[in-house]
């Protein structure tokens, strides 16, 4: 079952990024989002690449280089 799920969350996720209904991070936290809902994830496994330091860093540039 959890296999079928997960198939038919990574089509939903293909479909929109080639339409392009949402921006490409929208539809990346969608995706996850969905993973946690259905529990194919816990919520520490979703969450957890926002604790990885490279991605805390590319969020400071981005801030950085906005108020710039």
């Amino acid at each position: 079952m959890d296999l079928t799920i997960t198939f038919a969350i990574i089509l939903v996720g293909v479909f929109l990024f080639v339409r392009d209904y949402f921006s490409i991070d929208t539809t990346s936290i969608l995706i996850m989002a969905m993973f946690i809902v259905a529990g194919i994830l816990s919520p520490e496994e979703g969450f957890s690449g926002f604790n990885h330091p490279a991605t805390i860093t590319l969020g400071c540039i981005f801030v950085v280089s906005g108020g710039i």
